[in-house]
């Protein structure tokens, strides 16, 4: 997610958000891996998980596997060493 977090940056997460509102950096849990993705909610029900980072794409995840996905929590707060 750099620019926008660092890497290595130690990041609070809000983990008792019932719902995922577009735009807000979650971490999220996909097939035992922890992303940090900014959410992107479509018309059709779909979800773009979007890095700021421009090296890597978006990825479209349909309604139909939306349940593959487990949202961690709503990244919060961003801190790192200086």
């Amino acid at each position: 997610m750099e620019p926008s977090i660092p890497d290595g940056a130690i990041m609070l997460l809000d983990t008792a958000i019932t719902e995922v509102r577009n735009g807000w950096i979650c971490a999220i849990v996909r097939d035992g891996e922890l992303l940090v993705k900014r959410i992107q909610k479509k018309l059709d029900g779909s979800v773009l998980l979007i890095s700021d980072n421009e090296r890597y794409q978006a990825e479209e995840i349909g309604e139909d596997r939306l349940h593959q996905l487990h949202i961690a929590g709503r990244v919060r707060w961003v801190g790192r060493a200086v």
